[in-house]
């Protein structure tokens, strides 16, 4: 119930996970990644170069919710 609510409370625009999301968790319409099953994808990919990806030093690549407490 607490990860269902920090979905749609926080509103994410993808979800980035390792294939452990909880069995039942519904996830409304947002794009999931699982690096796990899509590591292929990535492994072709530079680790240092972002250029033409879209990426910018300005997006966030880390977020924690928490409470507010």
């Amino acid at each position: 119930d607490r990860l269902a609510h920090i979905l749609k409370d926080s509103a994410p625009q993808v979800l980035v996970t390792d294939g452990s999301l909880p069995e039942g968790l519904a996830v409304p319409s947002i794009p999931v990644v699982d690096v796990r099953a899509d590591a292929d994808q990535w492994a072709a990919l530079p680790a240092d170069d972002v250029s033409g990806t879209g990426v910018a030093p300005s997006h966030v690549a880390y977020v924690i919710y928490t409470s507010g407490s």
